[in-house]
């Protein structure tokens, strides 16, 4: 983990570690997100692509 990111914020990099802390490998932020609109995708019936998903889902953009 960045040691930056760790001295300016210790909630955020506490939370950016998440994912490797669950034993899942370490995933770049990019691929994090490539994997959460997929999962997303498949648990939305109404969606019909995950780029759907990315540009309309609440909370997937501000």
């Amino acid at each position: 983990m960045d040691a930056t990111i760790a001295a300016a914020s210790p909630k955020a990099a506490a939370s950016l570690g998440s994912h490797a802390s669950k034993g899942e490998k370490n995933l770049s932020l990019l691929a994090q997100m490539r994997e959460d609109a997929e999962a997303a995708f498949q648990r939305d019936p109404a969606a019909d692509s995950v780029r759907d998903i990315v540009l309309f889902s609440t909370g997937t953009h501000t």
